[in-house]
């Protein structure tokens, strides 16, 4: 029985090479309101990590093995520049949204407001 769990556990490790299932692999450990959700995030990465080889990784990074494995553990604090890198190398990329239930209409005045701003400072600069 034990045996089944493993090759299941092993196909869903193999599958997190595919950039779109680690992506929502990723997010799905974003969404959890629990306690240690950086630390949640962080094995989620770094499953995504040993699913594409650490080593591998390392060498495409330039980051050294260790440093990955010691970033992407559960007391990892991984500078932005090295997430950013270790992400490009996965295939994914760190985007921000809207937090659920702000209304549509307040984000659209937020980003109105933003592309008034956008406008006034490419004028300015123009001038």
């Amino acid at each position: 029985m034990a045996r089944q769990t493993l090759k299941a556990h092993d196909s869903t490790v193999s599958a997190l090479d595919d950039p779109m299932v680690a992506a929502a692999y990723v997010n799905a450990a974003l969404e959890e309101e629990i306690e240690d959700e950086e630390e949640l995030f962080l094995v989620a990465l770094r499953s995504i990590a040993k699913a594409h080889g650490m080593a591998k990784l390392a060498t495409e990074t330039a980051l050294k093995r260790e440093n990955l494995y010691r970033m992407l553990s559960a007391d990892g604090n991984p500078r932005l520049s090295s997430l950013r890198t270790l992400l490009r190398a996965l295939g994914l990329r760190l985007a921000v949204g809207t937090r659920e239930g702000q209304s549509a209409q307040k984000a659209g005045r937020r980003q109105t407001t933003a592309n008034r701003r956008t406008r006034a400072a490419t004028s300015l600069s123009a001038r």
